[in-house]
């Protein structure tokens, strides 16, 4: 997982390879950023800590190639 703090946004990508966009869950309470995943046998979680708040509405996501991009305006 990679978090890049920028001027205006924060960008946090995460390879969560072989399984399908509409099974990752993503969710935004404060400032954490929690990510879920079920696929097969395998569970994915992650809770993020981010480094300022964000506007909640402002969450943009995309998943391409096992990379998830997410993006978070400040």
């Amino acid at each position: 997982m990679d978090l890049f703090d920028e001027a205006d946004k924060i960008v946090v990508i995460v390879e969560i390879p072989g399984l399908e966009e509409k099974k990752i869950k993503i969710e935004l309470r404060d400032d954490v950023l929690e990510l879920k995943a079920e696929y097969s046998d395998k569970k994915y979680h992650k809770e993020i800590l981010l480094p300022s708040k964000v506007k909640k509405k402002s969450l943009r996501s995309t998943y391409k190639n096992g990379v998830l991009e997410i993006t978070l305006t400040k």
